[in-house]
């Protein structure tokens, strides 16, 4: 009778202190640098950008959860006749369920956008702010109580723009310790062009 009693315990302890290695469903800040690659008709523009995203947790059970975040963006892209410095503003809305090691979820978000663009070496320029809407479907896998992998797919347009994108993304997530951890991830953009980001962070987890 001990033996199994001790033996429920241990299994109840066990479970308490089990994390899910993801992050959706929890609270952090993430800053980020990006490789950015634009190509349009044979031609590739290459640069950079620096965010940083913030997730909390607004609704959470053993089956779903609700998260809300925002995040801030500054990008720079330049060639040899061109360069274009980007920003954006965004919200955004998460539904996930959990089913195992699983987390489907759909989420939406909103923001605002501004670009400058300059002809390199003449007083050329251009600039246009828009609305942002963007649509996503995927799933988080937590492969260990650290590493988790996550898949999605997803919708979006500029306002001003009108013009439709698809973006599909993978990345890897690894908690070092309970609060610290690393993304490494990657993402194409299929549009008017196509964009390769390749992104590295760091989550803060609070």
């Amino acid at each position: 009778m001990k033996l199994k009693l001790f033996a429920s315990l241990a299994i109840a302890a066990c479970a308490a202190t089990t994390t899910f290695g993801g992050l959706i469903g929890e609270n952090y800040i993430q800053p980020a640098l990006s490789y950015v690659r634009v190509s349009d008709v044979g031609v590739s523009t290459d640069g950079w950008a620096s965010s940083v995203d913030g997730n909390v947790a607004v609704l959470k059970t053993d089956r779903f959860g609700v998260d809300v975040g925002g995040g801030v963006m500054f990008a720079r892209v330049t060639n040899d006749w061109l360069e274009m410095k980007g920003h954006e503003v965004s919200a955004t809305v998460r539904g996930y369920m959990t089913a195992g090691i699983f987390k489907p979820f759909v989420e939406a978000s909103t923001g605002w956008a501004w670009t400058d663009a300059k002809l390199k070496g003449t007083s050329i320029s251009d600039d246009y702010d828009s609305w942002s809407y963007d649509f996503a479907v995927g799933a988080e896998a937590s492969i260990t109580e650290q590493l988790s992998m996550v898949l999605s797919a997803g919708w979006g347009e500029l306002e001003e723009d009108g013009d439709g994108n698809f973006t599909f993304g993978a990345a890897a997530h690894y908690w070092f310790n309970e609060s610290l951890g690393g993304e490494l991830g990657y993402q194409i953009t299929e549009g008017s062009v196509k964009t390769h980001v390749v992104t590295t962070g760091l989550s803060i987890r609070f």
